[in-house]
């Protein structure tokens, strides 16, 4: 009959209460003590935003790089001519040799690589086997302004 009498819970045991607690309850427990919602105090957003000190000026030093030139122009050529500034001349090189390329009339940039990767692609051989679109790469391999102006129009 002693084992059903009750008996004083031991000095641990509401610890043990308290982990057993589901953390949300633990939660709303913990922001009524301290009186704060979501992380901040009352009257956060309205306060005024404290000074901040000003940092002294550090003395320059003497690491400074002379850019009155950059490569063989002189600083000055440049801000006067931004438009030249900006080409290199190896860029350029290449784009007159693709142009001359291109326009020698060579086949050379249709290989048949390219060919067998524009007929794998459904939508691009779908585009070559109509006769209006081969009539105007015709019409642009001819008279590309020809072409121009009856894409336009």
């Amino acid at each position: 009959i002693e084992a059903f009498q009750p008996r004083d819970p031991p000095a641990n045991e509401h610890r043990v209460e308290k982990e057993k607690m589901p953390r949300p309850a633990m939660a709303t427990r913990r922001s009524d003590k301290t009186g704060h919602q979501h992380g901040l105090k009352k009257g956060f957003l309205l306060s005024k935003t404290k000074t901040k000190r000003k940092q002294r000026e550090k003395p320059p030093t003497d690491d400074v790089v002379d850019l009155t030139h950059i490569g063989s122009r002189r600083l000055n050529d440049i801000t006067s001519q931004p438009e030249e500034a900006l080409k290199l001349p190896e860029v350029q090189a290449s784009i007159a040799d693709a142009a001359k390329r291109l326009t020698t009339g060579s086949d050379a940039w249709l290989s048949p690589e390219l060919l067998k990767a524009v007929m794998a692609d459904p939508s691009l051989a779908k585009g070559f086997a109509d006769p209006r679109y081969q009539r105007v790469l015709r019409t642009m391999q001819e008279d590309p302004e020809k072409a121009k102006r009856e894409i336009a129009g």
